[in-house]
């Protein structure tokens, strides 16, 4: 009997482990923004980001955690949700994005709204996927292992290939993510806004 092996990303920890970070470095109110919000693994990012922050004693606030969408949300939207976090009484000091993508936007749309970032407020991103490497921008960043998933898969596909109807025995294997932090980036990147409106 073959064994397939099903390499998967362990997105718990994304969440869990950014968020600890985060609340290291002082961080008490994390607002989380979103892509795509009905896929198991940002459930389970999410799962994690809320276990982090109940074994550290810190509320959980549903405005803060809520698993609605960010990035697909209209210009005009995205800003009057940002707008809303930041009129709160004790606003958050880092917005948690899904992605690089989402990251990209969370940074224009800061500009627009005339804040800086670092410095008024921080970004941290769960995933590197995204237009460009997301580290010089925020204070942490997940690195996934998307290299060493890919290598597991075509090993797998060739194992199928070499022999299509044998027996296969599926193990699933949880990939550790790296949280990388702005400390060791070679250079930062700061977003300045012209002023709020």
């Amino acid at each position: 009997m073959t064994s397939d092996l099903t390499s998967l990303l362990d997105n718990y920890a994304v969440g869990f482990e950014l968020t600890e970070h985060l609340i290291e470095r002082g961080h008490r109110r994390i607002a989380t923004l979103w892509d795509e919000t009905d896929v198991t693994s940002v459930t389970e990012r999410l799962t994690g980001h809320v276990q982090a922050l109940r074994k550290h004693g810190i509320r959980v606030s549903p405005e803060l955690t809520a698993l609605t969408t960010y990035h697909r949300l209209p210009d005009d939207r995205r800003l009057a949700m940002l707008t809303a976090f930041l009129d709160r009484p004790e606003p958050p000091t880092v917005l948690l994005c899904a992605n690089g993508h989402t990251l990209a936007h969370a940074a224009r749309d800061l500009s627009v709204l005339g804040l800086e970032v670092p410095g008024q407020i921080e970004l941290a991103g769960m995933d590197d996927a995204g237009p460009f490497d997301l580290l010089p921008l925020t204070v942490a960043a997940a690195r996934l292992p998307s290299g060493e998933m890919g290598r597991r898969a075509m090993e797998m596909l060739a194992r199928r290939i070499r022999n299509p109807d044998g027996p296969h025995e599926v193990r699933h294997v949880l990939l550790p993510v790296e949280i990388r932090t702005r400390d060791s980036a070679q250079a930062y990147l700061r977003v300045v806004g012209a002023g709020r409106a």
